[in-house]
């Protein structure tokens, strides 16, 4: 009611109806979990998709600037809202429509919680430590993304901590650690690469994990972070002038420089804020979420100017799993660059910026429109396989599938880059399980060790 009455934006009456079903689709998807124990993924992921798909309706104040060189039609655009509330119906559809799907079920009980908290507080030190120190590497993609592994064992490590806060079993020490030094400077630091997902990255594994654990969504943190992005988005292009260069991040440039570029970047954002009012603002920063323009565009090119792609972009499920060392020839994925070159979004030249590649979008530009829900019920089905998987598994179930779920929430990213990564995913929070029991048996060992010697003496 709010964005159909007070949104800046001026959708027709068809879009505005088409958007506003979205929304009510997510509302309706959002209850029908709260009579479920599943992990509290499927509310973040509606919130994501209504964002993405529905919102910028409303707060758009010309959807033509958004990106004069794929400028959607009025069909075009309506099309693209008629497919996003089916391929969202579908999603609900296929995930509630197999709710009783019988899995092998994965158990990682964790009962020894002096060792969870023990590894979790080193691994996470140690993940954070490998994160600040690689970003400033020069060094390939594909070498980058092999090094930054390690940095992993944060997420993990941060995910394990805050489920035991809330079930109460942190202490004061912990929790301190965990709130003053993990997430703050994670976050701090994610920001000041000038790639903002990556501090916002850190926060999405704890709202999956307190939307589980408390069954209702941080309502309050939401809007922070929304308020956040509002100030920061519209100046982004600006910091990163300071912290990149030649289109890659300055690994030159000091870590304590790019937190200060951040710093000017945040009052930057509160001045264009009082300049241009919270209309413009809004309208300029939700240009990011544009992911509906975005999908008419490229439903009024395709196929009559842009034949359709042909799988194009899940061919990299074939290759994924082999390790670049034992396939040296491995094409490199890069499907956000040839989106734009696909569409003339992106300079022939320009090799280096990404197009978001949305998973709607990415359906459509392979197979055409059949393929939207076609490829929703297969995501909605995907999502239930990993609940069901997890949800009754005991806490290392519960971090394994949240820190899984935390990655697979990005549908603004194609499904080989987000669905594909799922067994790395696992076979990192395996050996982070590992770890915990090594460290578990170890515990065991020297108490029944210092037992022995007691009795002897």
């Amino acid at each position: 009611m709010g964005l159909n009455f007070y949104a800046p934006g001026g959708p027709t009456p068809l879009e505005r109806t088409l958007a506003s079903a979205i929304i009510v689709a997510a509302f309706f998807g959002t209850q029908l979990w709260k009579r479920t124990d599943d992990f509290g993924f499927l509310p973040v992921v509606l919130v994501v998709y209504s964002m993405m798909f529905a919102i910028p309706i409303f707060t758009l104040l010309n959807f033509a600037s958004v990106e004069e060189k794929l400028m959607p039609s009025g069909a075009a655009l309506d099309e693209a809202l008629a497919l996003s509330l089916l391929g969202l119906v579908c999603i609900l559809i296929a995930y509630f429509g197999t709710a009783r799907l019988r899995l092998p079920q994965v158990a990682m009980a964790w009962p020894d919680l002096v060792a969870v908290r023990w590894v979790s507080s080193l691994s996470a030190l140690f993940g954070l430590g490998v994160f600040i120190v690689t970003r400033n590497l020069a060094s390939s993609d594909a070498t980058q993304a092999f090094i930054n592994l390690p940095s992993e064992f944060l997420f993990l490590g941060v995910i394990a901590l805050f489920l035991l806060q809330l079930n109460g079993r942190l202490s004061v020490g912990f929790a301190a650690l965990l709130w003053m030094v993990l997430i703050p400077v994670r976050f701090v630091i994610g920001m000041a690469q000038g790639e903002f997902a990556l501090g916002f990255w850190v926060l999405m594994g704890l709202v999956i994990a307190y939307t589980t654990v408390r069954r209702r969504f941080p309502w309050i943190i939401f809007a922070a972070a929304v308020a956040a992005f509002l100030v920061l988005q519209p100046v982004k292009g600006r910091m990163r002038k300071m912290v990149f260069i030649a289109g890659g991040l300055n690994t030159e440039m000091s870590q304590s420089d790019k937190i200060q570029s951040l710093s000017d970047t945040v009052f930057t954002g509160m001045a264009l804020l009082q300049a241009l009012g919270p209309v413009e603002t809004v309208s300029l920063a939700t240009q990011r979420l544009n992911d509906i323009v975005l999908f008419a565009g490229l439903i009024g090119y395709t196929p009559e100017d842009v034949p359709y792609w042909g799988s194009e972009t899940y061919k990299p499920f074939v290759t994924r799993f082999i390790p670049r060392f034992l396939y040296p020839e491995k094409p490199l994925e890069t499907p956000g660059n040839d989106y734009g070159h696909k569409y003339g979004m992106l300079n022939p030249s320009d090799y280096i910026t990404s197009v978001n590649v949305p998973q709607l979008n990415e359906l459509y530009g392979n197979f055409g429109p059949w393929a939207v829900p076609l490829g929703c019920l297969l995501i909605g089905f995907l999502y239930r396989v990993v609940n069901n998987l997890f949800v009754d598994g005991g806490l290392g179930a519960y971090v394994t599938a949240i820190y899984v779920f935390s990655g697979i929430v990005d549908i603004e990213n194609t499904a080989a880059s987000r669905f594909g990564a799922i067994p790395l995913h696992l076979a990192t929070a395996l050996l982070f399980a590992a770890t915990i029991h090594l460290f578990s048996a170890f515990r065991r060992a020297v108490y029944a060790h210092s037992a022995g010697l007691t009795r002897r003496a």
